[in-house]
């Protein structure tokens, strides 16, 4: 073999590499569900107004938020829902931040939430309404494009 030639394999393996390890970030974030995934793993879709906003920074980027949410129309739910929530969600933007990059404004959303089994501090087990996971998927502003679509796919 000539040194040319292991020179020129070895810069390509090279290249290889760096186009690999460059790509991982890209290649490691999550994807979204489409709109009939959403629809199939929730237990109940609204449109919700939020309120009283609280947000706690955890970390240098990451955002613990707490907010009301008031059911203003059910889409789907299997039993109805109540009419106001306790909604508690975290904002991580390096790693959603294509989705949710800061704590959303004050105002009016379609969330999309699942039944959740938490264990309270005595132990003992109870069904609550919480968010779909990961939330930044749970959270779509309200426009009445999404809203007949969302109507649209529920038929």
């Amino acid at each position: 073999m000539n040194p040319s030639y292991k020179n020129r394999r070895f810069l390509n393996l090279i290249a290889i590499l760096l186009i690999i390890f460059l790509n991982i970030p890209i290649l490691s974030l999550p994807t979204p569900p489409s709109l009939d995934e959403l629809i199939k793993e929730s237990d109940y879709i609204a449109k919700v107004r939020i309120s009283k906003i609280k947000e706690k920074k955890v970390s240098k980027t990451d955002i613990s938020v707490t907010c009301t949410g008031e059911v203003l129309e059910a889409y789907k739910t299997p039993s109805p829902m109540p009419a106001k929530l306790d909604i508690a969600f975290m904002v991580l933007p390096e790693v959603y931040g294509k989705w949710l990059k800061a704590t959303p404004n004050e105002g009016e959303y379609i969330l999309f939430f699942i039944n959740k089994v938490v264990k309270d501090s005595k132990g003992n087990l109870t069904n609550v309404i919480a968010l779909y996971e990961p939330h930044p998927f749970a959270i779509h502003d309200f426009t009445k494009e999404y809203e007949n679509k969302l109507r649209k796919a529920l038929k």
